[in-house]
């Protein structure tokens, strides 16, 4: 079975883009390194040497260190943190986030990580949000938005797929089946 906690966290995100989930994720990291090993990957946006020159030289070199950090696969949780489009298989060229694996270095967890706002699953996610433990994606406390959030949490407690549909209930056009 796995660690009730995990050793270490392998966090795939834009760490150096000017984006909301690049400052967000460096603020994660930064509070979380004091507590577990973790492994960063930039991933998703690209790379700003705007923002990257105008770090704190401390947080640069805490970045940094992380960047390097030697840590085991099935040991981790690994958080894709960026627009699900990005997530494996990715639209764009990015590293590839789950990361492949084998059976010996599956990690402890998958989380997939957005703030994509949205009341339905756009095209071509659910082959990105399947292969993640646990979607966590942020949204409107709408009806329309909150139905999408639940659907997903509740998919991924049930252990099933997404699939696409309309919902006669409420007229949302996704359903964890």
């Amino acid at each position: 079975p796995p660690p009730l906690l995990p050793k270490s966290i392998v966090w795939y995100a834009p760490f150096y883009s000017q984006s909301g989930y690049g400052s967000e994720a460096r603020a994660y990291v930064l509070g979380l390194e004091r507590h577990y090993s973790i492994k960063i990957v930039q991933h998703g946006d690209g790379f700003s040497q705007k923002l990257y020159s105008g770090l704190n030289p401390q947080v640069r070199r805490r970045l940094q260190s992380m960047e390097y950090a030697s840590v085991q696969l099935n040991e981790s949780v690994v958080i894709c943190h960026s627009e699900p489009g990005a997530w494996n298989p990715p639209r764009w060229p990015t590293s590839l986030c789950p990361p492949r694996y084998s059976s010996e270095t599956r990690p402890v967890l998958l989380i997939g990580r957005t703030m994509f706002e949205t009341d339905r699953i756009p095209d071509g996610w659910n082959k990105r949000l399947n292969p993640v433990s646990y979607t966590h994606l942020r949204a409107h406390e709408t009806p329309e938005h909150l139905v999408c959030r639940l659907l997903l949490e509740k998919k991924k407690k049930r252990g099933n797929e997404i699939r696409y549909g309309k919902d006669n209930k409420n007229g949302t056009n996704v359903k964890a089946t």
